[in-house]
């Protein structure tokens, strides 16, 4: 066989390859698998996997005492409603809990049909969460606190917020 043949062949066979393992190491995306444009497809791999992590913020937290459970029950039931805002990245379709103290209930709170979603800095207001408090301890505090389950938070402590009971 020519050599100039041989280092051909071995070229082709070399380019072949180097397209294939970096087609399978890249992240998906939503094109064809005929993708020529290398420099494209490494720009579109770079934007996807530095996208800049999601940051919750609880901004406020309004409580309102809407009644007694009932004339026997030590309780009494107080609506909220939560304001949040995301200062990072955008979450799209991603789990998100809310809760407020030990002894009150956890929701998952959607706002689509797959799960949360929510565009970089804006503000999405959960109404009617309600919590019960005992009616001899009706002063204090309560610590709400939202937490995405299957994504990253830049910064978690941001999350929580401490609203007064009165």
């Amino acid at each position: 066989m020519n050599p100039r043949l041989k280092h051909l062949t071995y070229l082709l066979v070399s380019i072949v390859s180097l397209g294939m393992i970096v087609s399978y190491g890249l992240p998906e995306k939503e094109t064809s698998t005929f993708e020529t444009d290398v420099f494209t497809a490494l720009k579109t791999a770079n934007e996807q996997m530095s996208a800049e992590l999601p940051d919750l913020v609880i901004e406020n937290v309004y409580l309102k005492k809407i009644a007694s459970v009932g004339p026997e029950s030590n309780y009494s039931k107080y609506n909220s409603t939560i304001i949040l805002h995301n200062n990072g990245g955008a979450i799209k379709d991603k789990s998100l809990t809310l809760n407020a103290g030990k002894n009150q209930k956890y929701v998952f709170v959607k706002n689509t049909t797959k799960g949360f979603s929510l565009g970089e800095d804006k503000t999405y207001i959960i109404n009617d969460y309600d919590v019960l408090l005992d009616k001899n301890n009706d002063v204090g505090s309560l610590k709400f606190k939202v937490s995405l389950m299957d994504a990253e938070d830049a910064n978690d402590a941001s999350n929580e917020y401490i609203a007064a009971v009165q």
